[in-house]
């Protein structure tokens, strides 16, 4: 089955199949019927997955406070 990264579209909240909400940063899940039909609506849209780069530089280590 395909994957597609997805993130809820401006203002709206978005279960997944879980019951779960979609997180406000996005997930990558399973591009089933049920993800399609959030996609359709409007609910949710498809966006290019962060790189692990990008990830890193915004949530930096803290330093040592030694």
């Amino acid at each position: 089955m395909d994957q597609v990264f997805i993130k809820p579209n401006e203002g709206r909240n978005v279960r997944l199949e879980s019951g779960l909400l979609l997180p406000v940063e996005g997930m990558e899940v399973a591009r089933t019927i049920y993800i399609e039909r959030r996609i359709l609506s409007g609910d949710a849209v498809v966006v290019e997955m962060p790189s692990v780069e990008t990830t890193k530089e915004s949530n930096p280590k803290p330093k040592d406070r030694r």
